[in-house]
């Protein structure tokens, strides 16, 4: 009866330890190929309320880099001499053409419409069907797409 009763309690903790939830993600992190580190900088402080933690060049990689934060936000931008410009590399296919990898990132707010309004993009606002909500796709000053969701 005794080891009927571990083998239970050993078989409850095991199974209890698999169902068990993961802690929320604290913050999100990107990393971004930049083509000018300025520009980027200066849009993505703007637009996503982020501040400078650091920034560091290696020249002789040809490497510039800097990171930016908020409380739910890391992104690194990151600037390379021997970076490739997709548009060239994509001059002889169709304008419909994509990259296999990501196609776009996306974030939560909990006031889109006021966000749209700030940075000129309420125009942009859509409803959509699936999640009922307001959102918007919006693209870096490198062609990245982000997508806004409402909370």
């Amino acid at each position: 009866m005794k080891n009927t009763r571990l083998y239970l309690l050993f078989t409850f903790a095991l199974l209890s330890s698999c169902h068990s939830s993961h802690p929320p993600i604290q913050r999100t992190f990107v990393a971004v190929i930049v083509e000018d580190m300025e520009i980027s900088s200066e849009w993505y402080r703007t637009h996503f309320s982020l501040t400078e933690y650091d920034q560091r060049s290696v020249p002789e990689r040809g490497l510039i880099q800097s990171n930016l934060i908020n409380e739910h936000l890391h992104v690194e931008l990151i600037q390379l001499d021997s970076a490739i410009d997709l548009e060239d590399s994509l001059a002889n296919y169709g304008s419909n053409s994509k990259v296999e990898g990501l196609f776009k990132i996306g974030f939560v707010f909990a006031d889109l419409a006021g966000f749209a309004k700030k940075h000129g993009h309420l125009e942009q606002l859509v409803h959509d069907p699936v999640s009922e909500a307001q959102t918007l796709v919006i693209k870096d000053p490198d062609g990245n797409r982000i997508q806004l969701f409402e909370k």
